[in-house]
């Protein structure tokens, strides 16, 4: 019975230990959006000294006022860029606007 009772405590023990583990802390992020007609870049740095990973999205607007976008999840080593593009092509309406956002944890 005290046999039953301790590996009842270790476990309970383990499972609390695992759950205080400390949590990535998510953050937002704008990214710097450019355009043509036809190619929306968005772009975002890491200014930090360690990888950061994020989850990203670029939303094309286009001139029927229709939106197109793409995703990205990927990490970003320190003082590097990723950029997130859209693309559209004839006979499809052209850009006419773009903007990028998303989330990220270090």
């Amino acid at each position: 019975m005290i046999r039953h009772v301790i590996t009842i405590c270790a476990g309970l023990l383990v499972a609390l230990a695992v759950q205080a583990q400390p949590q990535p802390q998510w953050f937002a992020v704008n990214m710097n959006c450019t355009y043509t007609p036809e190619k929306a870049t968005c772009t975002i740095q890491n200014n930090g000294s360690i990888p950061m990973f994020c989850n990203l999205r670029a939303d094309g607007q286009l001139a029927n006022n229709q939106v197109i976008y793409t995703y990205l999840n990927d990490w970003v080593p320190p003082g590097q860029f990723r950029y997130v593009y859209v693309y559209t092509s004839p006979p499809y309406p052209r850009l006419v606007g773009a903007l990028g956002g998303g989330q990220c944890h270090f």
